[in-house]
Parts: structure tokens; C-alpha cells; sequence
């Protein structure tokens, strides 16, 4: 299990395989594309959602802007 975490109004880089990154970007909880530097490296972005999510064997905590 792969665990990825990013704030709210942050963006991620990640190795992923391209099933990983296609699941992730047809989940609705990140913006997810390939890097157009390197085919294993995906942008990610969250969507507005904060929470836990997993999608196949990836883990995505995405986590408040605002730390309470």
C-alpha cells in the first residue's frame, strides 16, 4: 500500500505506475496527469475534498489548508 499525503491547496509529484495515476485521476479526489518530463512521475492536485481515500493500492490522506 502506497500512502500519499497533500494539503488542500497544495500539489504533489509521485512515482505511479500509469494504472495507479489513470484510477487516481478518475477518482474525482485528485486532479492527477503525467509528467511531461517523466512517464512515471504524476502531478497531483486535490479537488476540493479533505479526508482519506484509497483507490486500488494507493492511500491519498488529503489534509486541511487550516491546521486546528
Amino acid at each position: 500500500m502506497m500512502r500519499l499525503t497533500v494539503a488542500e491547496n497544495d500539489q504533489l509529484v509521485a512515482r505511479l505506475s500509469h494504472e495507479q495515476g489513470r484510477r487516481l485521476a478518475d477518482s474525482g479526489v485528485v486532479q492527477a496527469r503525467p509528467s511531461p518530463f517523466d512517464t512515471e512521475l504524476w502531478e497531483l492536485a486535490p479537488q476540493g475534498k479533505v479526508g482519506v481515500a484509497r483507490v486500488g493500492d494507493v492511500e491519498v490522506w488529503v489534509t486541511p489548508k487550516l491546521v486546528l
